[in-house]
C-alpha cells in the first residue's frame, strides 16, 4: 500500500525562460518552463507578470457597466489537469520584483535555479513522487520563492 503525504508546496527547477512583450505598449510577461522535482513527472508552464501600484482596477469588458474588477492583484493560480503532464501557472508580482527576476534568471549558470510555489490547499504526493488527484484542479498560489545561483 502506498503512503501518501500532504504538501502545500510544489518544487521545481527552471529549464528555460523568455520575456514576451505584447501589444503596442510592449506589456511584459516572463514565460518560464520548469521541471517538477517534488512530484515525479511533469512540467510547469509559469507566466509571471508585473503589477504596478497604480494599476489596481479596470473596467469590465462591458463598457456600459460601472462595475470594477481586480486588474493586477498580487498572487496567482495553478491549473493541474489529470490528462496532461504539464501544469499551467500564472503569477502577478510587484514590478520591482519582476525586474529583479528578469535581470537574474537568464544569467549563464553552472546549475539550475529553483522555484517553490506555496498553494492554498494541500496535495497528496506519494513517497515515490506520484501526485494523487481525483479530477482537474485549480488552486491559488499564496506565495513563491526563487533560488537563483550567482555563478
Amino acid at each position: 500500500m502506498r503512503e501518501w503525504l500532504p504538501t502545500e508546496t510544489i518544487n521545481m527547477t527552471v529549464q528555460s525562460s523568455e520575456v514576451n512583450l505584447s501589444g503596442f505598449d510592449a506589456t511584459p510577461c516572463l514565460n518560464v518552463i520548469c521541471n517538477l522535482t517534488s512530484i515525479a513527472r511533469g512540467q510547469v508552464a509559469l507566466k509571471v507578470r508585473p503589477v504596478c501600484a497604480d494599476e489596481t482596477t479596470r473596467k469590465d469588458v462591458d463598457e456600459d457597466s460601472d462595475a470594477q474588477e481586480p486588474w493586477n492583484q498580487l498572487g496567482g493560480r495553478i491549473e493541474i489537469r489529470v490528462d496532461r503532464a504539464i501544469m499551467d501557472a500564472e503569477i502577478n508580482v510587484p514590478a520591482d520584483a519582476f525586474d529583479r527576476l528578469c535581470q537574474n534568471i537568464n544569467l549563464a549558470r553552472t546549475r539550475l535555479g529553483t522555484v517553490t510555489l506555496h498553494l492554498s490547499e494541500k496535495l497528496s504526493v506519494s513517497v515515490e513522487g506520484d501526485l494523487k488527484i481525483e479530477g482537474d484542479l485549480a488552486l491559488e498560489i499564496t506565495d513563491l520563492s526563487w533560488t537563483l545561483p550567482l555563478g
